[in-house]
């Protein structure tokens, strides 16, 4: 594809890379990094799986895609919000937030790269 890099969308893959990566191999260090309880079941690292192979549809979207792209932010957005409310009707630990908030922080900047082209 042709036109230029979108840089928040490399940025959000690494991101998306190094979430899957620990899930799938260090799951109870980030549960409990975020307030959930250990575990042995395979569901996270199932998790782990599907989060990673979101990594590799970013990085081929980081030419310019602007369709998906933008597609991207509503959905980053969506998990925002949908992490804002568990939080909010207490399912789930504020800390949560933190993932949240980096998904607003490059779907915010990715919409920003749109704007300009």
């Amino acid at each position: 594809m042709q036109g230029k890099f979108f840089r928040s969308l490399l940025v959000q893959s690494g991101y998306v890379i190094l979430t899957g990566i620990t899930l799938v191999f260090k799951p109870n260090m980030l549960l409990e990094l975020f307030g959930f309880a250990p575990t042995n079941e395979v569901w996270i690292k199932v998790v782990g799986i599907l989060v990673f192979s979101l990594a590799i549809i970013y990085l081929h979207i980081t030419r310019e895609n602007r369709g998906v792209a933008m597609a991207t932010v509503y959905s980053r957005m969506f998990i925002a919000l949908a992490f804002g409310l568990l939080a909010a009707f207490g399912q789930v630990s504020p800390a949560i937030l933190l993932f949240a908030g980096f998904d607003v922080f490059t779907a915010i900047w990715t919409w920003m790269e749109l704007q300009k082209k």
